[in-house]
């Protein structure tokens, strides 16, 4: 659980974790919430708004969750397919726990079938 949140803060936050943010966190997933769940609260903090600011469209915060996460432009296909997955009400934290290459092994074990993307 330490490493899928460390991943959320280099994802989210551009940066590792520090303890007590570290330790709030896997407390959060220790009584029982979702590596989606966790992200979906992370994304919604004030240091996350200085990499992906409210005024984003839903296609641009997938374009930034490629760059930031993948380390890459998202391809025409991926764009499209996660746009749409936001337009029709997913939580950015349930992206997020999908496009972060440290959670590629656990994905499939949060009951979604959404494909996990891969780099």
């Amino acid at each position: 659980m330490r490493t899928d949140v460390a991943n959320l803060y280099v994802s989210l936050f551009g940066r590792a974790p520090e303890r007590d943010g570290l330790g709030y966190w896997v407390q959060q997933m220790d009584a029982g919430q979702t590596i989606a769940e966790v992200a979906q609260s992370m994304y919604d903090t004030a240091p996350a708004r200085a990499t992906y600011p409210t005024y984003l469209t839903n296609e641009e915060i997938v374009g930034r969750f490629y760059s930031n996460v993948l380390g890459r432009t998202a391809d025409a296909e991926g764009l499209a397919f996660w746009t749409a997955k936001l337009n029709e009400g997913a939580s950015k934290g349930a992206l997020i726990a999908r496009c972060c290459p440290g959670f590629q092994g656990t994905a499939g074990k949060q009951g979604n079938s959404w494909p996990v993307l891969r780099c």
